[in-house]
Formats: C-alpha cells, structure tokens, sequence
C-alpha cells in the first residue's frame, strides 16, 4: 500500500501473454503497471508496481525499488519492442533480453 506521501504516476495497461492490444478481451485480462513515488525526510524513493487486472483487490503482484528517484511522467503508454538509445549508446551497448519471472 502506498504511504501518505505517496504519489502514483499514469497506469500503463499491457495486455497479457497471448492477447493483443484492443482484441477484445475483458479489462481483467491486462496487467496494469504503475510509479510509486515516495516524498519523505529527505529521501524521494521510487518503486515500479504491477498489478493483475483480474485481481486489483489482491493488491501489487510484484513491487520493485528503483536505486534512484524517478521523474514524475505526465503520460505513459507499452511499448512492446524497445529499440535502444539508437545513436546516443555507450560504445560497446546491446539490448539485454527480458527474463521471464518464474511464479
């Protein structure tokens, strides 16, 4: 749960394995994820939250502290291919594949 200093950024809606963006699904077929931006005493945490549209009741599936403090977004949207920082790479950069995490 979010503190009382706790401010959430836009929700990004990402379809779930196997369903296309606009397919027709219900709302309960998506993960919904989201900033959390927590102002304290001198500290501006952040952490990235996902969340199960079936089951927004259940609270966050996973949570992650970010090592830093996060720009407040004004719109967010999934991107499902990540093409790299293009020409403003550190020599040497290639794009990391994502991990499935095992439930």
């Amino acid at each position: 749960r979010a503190g009382p200093r706790s401010y959430l950024g836009p929700l990004v809606v990402v379809p779930k394995a196997g369903r296309a963006p606009g397919g027709g699904g219900g709302c309960d077929e998506v993960w919904l994820l989201t900033s959390v931006h927590t102002a304290g005493a001198g500290t501006h945490a952040a952490e990235l939250v996902v969340l199960d549209g079936a089951e927004l009741a259940a609270g966050p599936v996973c949570s992650v502290l970010l090592p830093h403090a996060l720009p407040y977004p004004a719109a967010a949207m999934w991107v499902p291919l990540y093409l790299g920082p293009g020409r403003s790479a550190p020599a040497g950069w290639t794009p990391r594949a994502a991990e499935r995490v095992k439930q």
